[in-house]
């Protein structure tokens, strides 16, 4: 299981900062900025979502009065929604991030149209 640490998501965040261009001389990019900490806080949710899916199991008890019955647990679709945002600021990055399994896909220059 992937292993949360502060150090780890702060390497991320110097690593994804250090790619951002420049505003004007002493000003990063406020859109990019604004995203690399939308995907920063992502990070944190998703692997703390992890955590309790962890603690809790992908199968849960559901008590209903009487009745006991068991459900997979929601978080399941909760880390896949998370993962999902997470890949949609990776694609609108305007920077490569490194090893990357999303394949940014060739800007169309209109080229291509009649």
């Amino acid at each position: 299981m992937e292993e949360y640490t502060e150090k780890n998501i702060k390497d991320l965040e110097n690593q994804l900062l250090s790619k951002i261009g420049n505003f004007s001389t002493r000003k990063k990019d406020a859109v990019q900025y604004e995203k690399v900490h939308r995907y920063i806080y992502l990070v944190r949710l998703l692997y703390e979502l992890k955590e309790r899916l962890h603690q809790d199991g992908l199968v849960v008890t559901v008590h209903n009065g009487q009745q006991r019955f068991q459900k997979a647990n929601s978080l399941i679709k909760e880390i896949n929604t998370t993962s999902n945002q997470l890949l949609a600021i990776e694609r609108s990055f305007d920077f490569e991030i490194e090893n990357s399994p999303v394949e940014k896909k060739p800007s169309s220059d209109g080229s291509d149209l009649l």
